[in-house]
């Protein structure tokens, strides 16, 4: 698979830099996106780093019964 190149957390461990000095210059990242209640407005400020990705698809796992070791990906898109 591609990676995209926002992976943060690979970023600071190889350059040494906290996580507060990074500034994203990511396209698709909106510092004024749309208020979704439940959600913290920091969640749209970043990408999925590839431990956030895990931890989503281990809950899709779970709630859709596939098994570990069976292809999952993560993927934008919508459900309904």
């Amino acid at each position: 698979m591609v990676e995209h190149g926002g992976d943060l957390d690979r970023a600071i461990k190889t350059y040494g830099i906290e996580r507060s000095k990074w500034i994203d210059l990511s396209t698709g990242i909106n510092p004024n996106g749309y208020e979704i209640k439940g959600l913290p407005q920091s969640c749209f400020h970043h990408l999925p780093q590839a431990q956030d990705l895990a931890a989503l698809e281990d809950v899709a796992r779970h709630a859709y019964g596939v098994k570990k070791g069976t292809g999952l990906i993560a993927a934008p898109g919508s459900e309904f």
